[in-house]
């Protein structure tokens, strides 16, 4: 009897501890990605905001911002400035020459209709997924589009897994002991 309490309090706690782990990982990833594309959409207001008035200088503009993230060791991250057209008038990482329309990509279409848009998908240009904010500015009729390589919310991912896996195995030890003590205290009555 013992030892069929043992195996339904083991089963029923680590169901509860597998449910849990889930749930955990699933929120904290999904924490990690929202903070992500907040963090993306700020910087593109704050690159908008550097824009000059002149369309002719944002190829420059978005080259110096890579050259500055590059010499302080940050994340890397791509600047596009895009027209409302779909023109690309300014790329950190690109020749802007042989850049096509962007008017359809995902997160521009998004952006056309509520200001701000973001996707996740691999780019043409660098051959690497990444997350895509695209800022609507219509003052000066231009997209900026931020982007970040998924490579470090890959990373952060697998940490969260990791550690959601130990906790889920920590889980089990202690509901191992648990339903060890709780079997032997409930089948004593039944032995009497």
């Amino acid at each position: 009897m013992r030892k069929k309490i043992f195996i339904y309090c083991f089963v029923a706690c680590t169901i509860a501890v597998l449910i849990t782990s889930v749930i955990a990982f699933v929120v904290m990833r999904s924490s990690v990605i929202e903070e992500t594309e907040r963090s993306a959409q700020s910087m593109a207001n704050m690159i908008t905001n550097m824009l000059g008035d002149e369309q002719s200088t944002y190829d420059e503009t978005a080259k110096s911002l890579k050259q500055e993230t590059v010499s302080k060791e940050q994340t890397s991250y791509r600047v596009t400035v895009i027209s409302m057209d779909g023109t690309v008038l300014g790329d950190s990482n690109a020749d802007i020459a042989g850049m096509d329309d962007h008017s359809e990509r995902p997160e521009v279409v998004q952006a056309q209709r509520s200001g701000v848009g973001s996707a996740r998908r691999k780019s043409d240009t660098l051959g690497i997924n990444m997350l895509y904010v695209a800022v609507k500015d219509d003052a000066l009729g231009v997209y900026v589009r931020v982007a970040l390589p998924l490579t470090e919310l890959q990373r952060m991912s697998v940490n969260l897994f990791v550690g959601s896996l130990i906790g889920l195995l920590v889980g089990q030890v202690v509901s191992l002991i648990a339903a060890f003590l709780f079997s032997g205290k409930l089948s004593k009555p039944i032995k009497k």
